[in-house]
């Protein structure tokens, strides 16, 4: 279950950043020719992506916080 809601929090943050970012004008695919307006959703998409893995350290954390609340020997003890 928390694999899945870390993997959550990390999707939804990478979505508001890459929206934010189309939004406001910060970052843009390029679209002055046919085939850079083909490859403007797999652009998006990767730069979605980036932001995603960007969000690992703090998945780490959350992951790590649980752990230590838990104790470490109930996961060790299996």
């Amino acid at each position: 279950m928390l694999v899945g809601v870390c993997a959550l929090i990390c999707a939804i943050g990478a979505l508001i950043q890459t929206s934010v970012e189309l939004a406001t004008g910060s970052w843009r695919p390029d679209t002055d020719s046919a085939v850079r307006k083909l490859f403007a959703l797999p652009r998006i998409w990767l730069r979605w992506q980036v932001h995603y893995f960007k969000g690992t350290p703090v998945i780490l954390l959350i992951a790590a916080g649980f752990i230590w609340s838990e104790g470490g020997s109930v996961f060790l003890d299996v």
